[in-house]
């Protein structure tokens, strides 16, 4: 079997980009999503919106102030004092196109004990790379930043700059999350059981110590297995990317209170999936391509710790 023959067996062969200008079908490209939002932590459980066109804009309606009053008191008309009129604001979301390349020699083709799985192998092993990377990005993205990935847009850690709760290198704890939840606007303090804490993986060791620490069933059975936290009605969720070498001393992470489908994923549904192969240089190329933006579809309703400590091992 040739090496063209090899990689062409993959489930996302090049006849499902032949006839589409090198971009999936729509049911592929939907079945690649899916795919993505699985493989990601935040994307499985954030809002997740197809765009058809790389800006699209998130309506949103609310009524922030008391409609009632009481019966027979407004006769006629009401005045305009007595008149309410919904706000309504938007979130925007504009995509942002990436570019992945991953060159496969021949060498590695013919002589790899797979054979005509190694494409598929090798295809999914991208696609988890690429959900990896968009989920990295989707947290740390800053414009302002070095790093000429993560300043490709603002991530939620960027955005999340209204309700902020400084740690000041403090570890995380009962105090700080509820000062999180105390920082939430009035309006939004109803929906707290619907919210979810979202950590860094040694943050949320962190928590299971300060649990395990009470004499009580709860501390067995914290010690015992794994069970899921909560603190105050909201889950605490960890997050394996979220980072945990921030600070001046690199030890240090952040902790996000929201619902999660506050959180907005914005993927385009053009997605390109293509093999490239190059002969006469001995190797072929898995191109992928990828239009995605982030956005909170009310930032008003999100809190941020920031400074959490989360290195070395809790005292």
């Amino acid at each position: 079997m040739s090496n063209r023959t090899l990689i062409q067996k993959a489930d996302l062969s090049l006849d499902l980009v032949r006839d589409n200008g090198g971009y999936l079908q729509d049911a592929t490209a939907a079945k690649f999503i899916e795919e993505l939002i699985e493989e990601s932590v935040l994307m499985s459980r954030a809002r997740v919106i197809p765009m058809k066109a790389p800006r699209m804009h998130i309506p949103r309606v609310s009524l922030s102030q008391r409609i009632l009053r009481k019966d027979g008191v407004m006769v006629g008309l009401p005045n305009e004092e007595d008149r309410f009129r919904p706000q309504f604001t938007d979130a925007v979301l504009d995509a942002v196109d990436f570019r992945a390349i991953v060159r496969v020699p021949d060498q590695i083709i013919r002589d790899n004990v797979e054979g005509d799985k190694l494409a598929n192998t090798l295809l999914s092993l991208g696609r988890k790379r690429v959900a990896a990377d968009m989920e990295e990005l989707a947290i740390r993205g800053d414009i302002t930043s070095a790093d000429p990935f993560l300043s490709s847009l603002d991530g939620f850690f960027a955005k999340a700059n209204v309700n902020v709760v400084d740690f000041a290198g403090a570890r995380i704890s009962k105090n700080g999350l509820a000062l999180m939840h105390r920082s939430l606007p009035q309006a939004y303090k109803r929906a707290k059981n619907a919210m979810e804490f979202y950590v860094s993986t040694n943050s949320e060791s962190d928590y299971s110590l300060l649990v395990e620490e009470r004499q009580t069933l709860l501390g067995d059975k914290a010690l015992l297995e794994s069970p899921r936290h909560r603190f105050q009605g909201s889950n605490i969720v960890p997050v394996p990317m979220f980072p945990e070498e921030l600070g001046d001393d690199s030890d240090e992470s952040k902790i996000l209170l929201c619902e999660p489908t506050n959180m907005v994923f914005g993927i385009r549904t053009k997605i390109g999936v293509e093999m490239d192969r190059k002969a006469e240089e001995g190797y072929t190329s898995m191109v992928f391509t990828v239009s995605y933006d982030v956005q909170f579809e009310d930032v008003n309703a999100v809190v941020l710790g920031d400074n959490v400590l989360n290195q070395g091992f809790a005292a």
